[in-house]
């Protein structure tokens, strides 16, 4: 069932990124921010006004993008504020995500391949129970709680 939806899921969101796919969607030198506010002819002030902050706030943000260092809540009020829609979309840089899904479950099944069986050092309760079956073998185990009882009678 979960399988299932997973591939539901992937197939409807392989739908909704194959616009972004399709085309060769790069933001300008400048980012998207500044293209667009020169694109409309909107000013600085204007557009400052619009997002009731000042102009130097504005040069900022238009840095901020070129930066990679804008946050979407940013990056979507001045969408607005130009009367645009932030969108945006993570797709995978090769195949499609159903490739990526494949990739990743081949990786899980390598990575079992490597670890190491399920032993006495996986299961704490085995590794007890194995210690304690060698001490009584060798005796230690024994010859240590005699030392014990013999303190307590003396005490």
């Amino acid at each position: 069932m979960q399988k299932e939806l997973r591939q539901r899921a992937r197939r409807d969101l392989e739908e909704e990124i194959r616009v972004f796919r399709s085309k060769d969607v790069r933001r300008s030198r400048w980012g998207w921010v500044r293209g667009v506010r020169q694109a409309v002819g909107m000013p600085v002030a204007e557009m400052a006004r619009r997002m009731q902050v000042s102009t130097s706030e504005i040069f900022r943000l238009e840095v901020a993008e070129q930066e990679d260092a804008i946050t979407l809540k940013k990056l979507r009020a001045a969408a607005r504020a130009l009367e645009c829609e932030l969108v945006y979309a993570v797709v995978p840089m090769k195949g499609t995500l159903e490739d990526l899904a494949r990739e990743a479950e081949r990786e899980r099944q390598r990575q079992a391949e490597e670890r190491p069986k399920r032993g006495p050092k996986a299961d704490p309760y085995r590794l007890l129970q194995s210690v304690k079956a060698l001490l009584t073998l060798t005796g230690w185990h024994q010859g240590r709680r005699k030392r014990r009882r013999k303190a307590s009678k003396a005490a």
